[in-house]
């Protein structure tokens, strides 16, 4: 089925081994206590920047008709204006542990979970 818009979904903190998968791309993202939104969005863009053959491969899977990249960086950018203003909050200050409190940083910790999602 051809898809022909894409859209950048938030999908929870969480182990990404509980995640439940997606058509899409899954976008792990580290994040603690002190992670704010804008260091969220630029980590968004950076591990689209990482995996951008595997984004290429799954838009070409889906048959996606439009200008893929242009269509990401529109969501990067709606994703910036709608936290303009808030780019130094955190994320989600519930969260009951930050990396600078542990000293075994090769222990798993939940990660901020986000999708590409291809739709028609």
């Amino acid at each position: 089925m051809t898809k022909s818009r894409i859209e950048i979904a938030e999908r929870g903190v969480m182990f990404t081994d509980y995640f439940g998968g997606t058509s899409g791309v899954m976008l792990p993202i580290s994040v603690d206590n002190k992670t704010t939104l804008g260091e969220i969005v630029d980590s968004i863009e950076y591990e689209i920047g990482n995996v951008s053959e595997h984004v290429d491969y799954t838009a070409e899977h889906h048959d996606f008709q439009g200008d893929l990249w242009t269509s990401i960086y529109d969501e990067i950018k709606r994703m910036r204006e709608y936290i303009h203003g808030r780019e130094d909050m955190p994320y989600d200050s519930t969260l009951d542990f930050s990396f600078s409190d542990h000293e075994n940083l090769d222990d798993e910790y939940p990660m901020a979970i986000f999708t590409i999602e291809f739709m028609e």
